[in-house]
């Protein structure tokens, strides 16, 4: 995906033209990066605050409370899955931006591809 969003860039020729393009997509990755990590935070402590209550609540019947638990791993195994694409998409964007300033632009991400575990 990375090598198709590098497709879409322009490619300046001039130094000046990659630090702004770097400096575009490094702050629009962090825009985007650190209020999803925030919130992903905020709502991970609201539920491990509310895990107790939910439990004390549902554990009246023992059938109950087992299906909480389920419910309340189930709710966090996506919310982590939701924002962990979220990080890696902003992630993305950050290092396309490095990239930029670099003049490597997918260069790097093939490198890396083609030096990972799953290829072996």
């Amino acid at each position: 995906m990375i090598n198709w969003l590098c497709q879409l860039l322009p490619r300046p020729e001039t130094t000046a033209g990659r630090i702004l393009l770097a400096g575009i997509l490094m702050a629009v990755g962090f825009i985007v990066l650190l209020p999803v990590w925030v919130v992903g935070m905020a709502v991970m402590t609201i539920l491990l605050v509310l895990r107790p209550v939910m439990m004390i609540g549902l554990g009246v019947v023992s059938i109950g409370g087992v299906f909480g638990s389920l419910w309340f791993a189930h709710a966090h195994a996506w919310l982590f899955a939701a924002e962990a694409a979220l990080i890696s998409l902003a992630s993305a964007v950050v290092a396309m931006g490095y990239d930029a300033l670099t003049g490597g632009f997918s260069e790097t991400y093939v490198v890396i591809r083609r030096s990972s575990w799953w290829d072996t």
